[in-house]
């Protein structure tokens, strides 16, 4: 059985850090994951704050697990 993902969960992170830098500071963005479960949506914010602590550690952000949102500050 293949076992290949089809990298849709990586394109939602690249799309979604994309969306955080183009809104306004302080705008939240709401994160949702292709498939829906509050639990896919939350580990897709996770994913979204990990990429952002690695890849921008000097960008400051706020996040909210229990209401998947996401803001620059």
């Amino acid at each position: 059985e293949d076992k290949r993902h089809s990298g849709r969960t990586t394109r939602l992170v690249d799309s979604y850090i994309q969306l955080l830098f183009e809104v306004e500071k302080g705008q939240e963005v709401k994160v949702r994951d292709h498939y829906p479960s509050n639990d896919a949506h939350r580990q897709l914010l996770e994913k979204i704050v990990r990429r952002l602590k690695n890849e921008h550690p000097g960008l400051q952000f706020e996040y909210d697990i229990r209401e998947r949102t996401i803001k620059r500050i």
